[in-house]
């Protein structure tokens, strides 16, 4: 039980704990959003809807954890600072600004990746256009749709106090390149990366065009 709980950090004295339930997508069907809206009224939770497109039921009191964890009878996104959790992707195949239907790739990265533990906490985001409502720009890597229906990858962005695009890696790609090369950046960045190194600090490090060419 204890890999699915999230102590929170409240100003309150009491302690409070946080599950949320992995769907491995930010698609989902009424009947579940009713089934987890039930459950945290139950207990007295509050449900929030973080930027990592999961829904939280915050709020948990201790006692109540393994009857939460039991009513939901959904798999729960595990705890761990540097565990890969956070993988966005916007409407893709329901947006009319769509170039490219996105959708498939992320679900591929979702089943390969996710949950791996790499050096530093790590974000994706997937764009089916440039337009990046996901903020796939900003993340450690981005995946978008250029105009022409190819994709293109970023690597080394980053929000937070000192806001910085990423670089862009490769351009002009098919969605086979571009999985293939995703797989490379997380591999090499999993493997040499110093413990509690950001990607874009460990791309400039190296330097972006040494980093560009041990792929």
């Amino acid at each position: 039980m204890e890999k699915f709980i999230k102590k929170q950090k409240t100003l309150s004295t009491k302690d409070k704990f946080t599950i949320t339930p992995n769907f491995k997508t930010p698609f989902i069907s009424p009947e579940n959003i009713i089934h987890i809206g039930e459950i945290a009224q139950k207990y007295n939770g509050v449900l929030k809807i973080g930027t990592n497109q999961k829904i939280s039921i915050i709020n948990i009191d201790e006692i109540n954890l393994q009857r939460v964890i039991d009513d939901l009878n959904f798999d729960c996104v595990p705890k761990g600072k540097n565990l890969l959790t956070n993988i966005t992707v916007c409407t893709s195949n329901f947006c009319r600004m769509s170039k490219y239907p996105t959708i498939g790739i992320y679900m591929k990265i979702v089943n390969e990746f996710y949950g791996i533990e790499l050096p530093s906490k790590t974000k994706i985001a997937i764009s089916s256009c440039k337009n990046s409502c996901v903020s796939a720009y900003v993340k450690d890597i981005g995946i978008l749709a250029d105009s022409n229906g190819k994709l293109f990858i970023t690597v080394g962005g980053c929000a937070g106090t000192n806001p910085k695009s990423g670089y862009v890696l490769a351009s002009d790609l098919d969605e086979k390149s571009t999985y293939k090369l995703f797989k490379s950046v997380i591999n090499y960045y999993q493997s040499n990366a110093n413990s509690k190194e950001k990607l874009r600090d460990f791309i400039d490090r190296l330097g972006f065009e040494n980093f560009k060419s041990n792929l």
